[in-house]
């Protein structure tokens, strides 16, 4: 099995990438930290990496033309991970926003099976911060061996892989 600790974080400010990036590479776990600033980079990184856990922010542009032409959406974010789960439902997600969210937004990402949330409005948001990726990491590891575990059902496809995962969980 693969033991790198590779994170992603996904958000459109450059300053707030880069201190969430220092702040997991300072927390001396360990972690290689990839950055995007848009919901489809983070869906193409994603698509060609394998992440340990995936930070997005809620409030991002969709595309790389949505972010040169200064437009966010509030579900940006949710763009993303609709995609990414599509493709590779065993990472772990976490979603966070400055301020909480609306009731709608946030039904919507636990429909899609985010793995937390973090507001960063919040006290102690640095701790929680790094404490929820260190828990989705044990997460994302504990899911890649009962995937990895023998199995006599075949899969090809991650639709597949997550119901397998799903009912191992189970």
């Amino acid at each position: 099995m693969n033991n790198k600790r590779l994170i992603l974080i996904a958000h459109d400010k450059c300053n707030k990438r880069e201190y969430y990036k220092n702040l997991l590479i300072e927390s001396d776990r360990g972690y290689e930290v990839d950055t995007a600033s848009s919901g489809e980079e983070a869906i193409e990184k994603t698509l060609n990496h394998e992440f340990c856990v995936i930070v997005i922010d809620v409030l991002m542009p969709n595309t790389r033309e949505d972010e040169k032409a200064g437009n966010c959406s509030q579900l940006g974010g949710i763009y993303a991970l609709e995609r990414i789960r599509q493709k590779k439902p065993w990472v772990p997600v976490i979603m966070f926003s400055q301020n909480e969210l609306d009731n709608d937004i946030m039904d919507k990402a636990r429909a899609l099976g985010i793995f937390d949330y973090i507001v960063r409005s919040h006290q102690h948001t640095d701790f929680k911060f790094i404490t929820r990726v260190k828990n989705a990491e044990e997460i994302y590891w504990d899911r890649k061996k009962s995937l990895q575990e023998k199995s006599e059902i075949t899969y090809k496809s991650s639709k597949m892989e997550a119901v397998v995962l799903k009912t191992r969980t189970v």
